[in-house]
């Protein structure tokens, strides 16, 4: 059975698309990710990033090339299978996909509700040389950024329910183009802020604690540490000199 690009190219735009959302989505997403759900519709169990962003991806991969390569190990031939075949590897990448979306789906939504509460931290948002020099920066681009993955998975839910392709392309493209808003709109308020920090600190640099302090190590050089010399009372000095012209 030959293979020929033109009756691949389909498979292949589903497996780009299944790492493209990983690609976009992996700078915002949590270190733990639901890879499991129970009877109830809970998640009873979590991954790291690579396994709840990629897993998906290599297992459709995998069944593609399994599918792909079968026919050829068995010697079967195109007047055999017929186009269905064709049609039933490309349903079962689907079904894989939708799956996918549907826990990126969920992953947007989630992040884009917490984004705004996002503290400056060196593993996850939207990290740019501004946004960790300037905490004004930081907050509205993660505030604004909240709102863009929230609206983007209201698109991809409107997507799944219609069963428009233009819906979830449309998605996607507003996803790339406002983030890239999202950038520039933190450079021009990390730009304005008088606040942001310079001389190569960011947000992330542990601020200096002060040291121990020098008061009261000032004392006379003869008395003890800590301690000053009693200085002579003003009384004291007047009586001196009153009784030094009298004699």
């Amino acid at each position: 059975m030959a293979i020929r690009w033109q009756r691949e190219l389909p498979h292949w735009l589903v497996l780009l698309a299944m790492f493209g959302l990983a690609a976009l989505a992996w700078s915002d997403a949590p270190d733990r990710i639901p890879v499991h759900w129970g009877s109830s519709g809970e998640p009873d169990s979590y991954g790291n990033k690579p396994e709840g962003l990629l897993a998906l991806p290599i297992i459709a991969t995998a069944t593609y090339l399994g599918m792909l390569l079968v026919p050829r190990m068995v010697k079967a031939t195109e007047e055999q299978l017929g186009s269905l075949y064709d049609w039933l590897r490309l349903a079962i990448l689907v079904m894989l996909a939708g799956l996918y979306l549907a826990i990126v789906l969920a992953l947007l939504i989630v992040v884009g509700s917490v984004m705004g509460r996002m503290r400056p931290n060196a593993i996850m948002g939207i990290r740019t040389p501004w946004t960790l020099t300037s905490q004004q920066a930081w907050d509205a681009s993660h505030r604004v950024g909240g709102w863009l993955f929230m609206a983007v998975g209201a698109l991809l839910v409107l997507g799944g329910l219609t069963g428009l392709a233009w819906v979830f392309v449309a998605a996607i493209a507003g996803l790339i183009v406002g983030l890239v808003a999202v950038v520039v709109y933190g450079w021009r308020i990390g730009r304005d802020d008088p606040r942001r920090l310079r001389g190569g600190r960011t947000l992330l640099t542990p601020t200096s604690t002060p040291g121990p302090s020098t008061a009261g190590t000032s004392g006379s050089r003869t008395g003890s540490p800590g301690t000053q010399a009693p200085k002579p009372s003003t009384a004291g000095t007047r009586a001196a000199r009153r009784s030094k012209r009298r004699r």
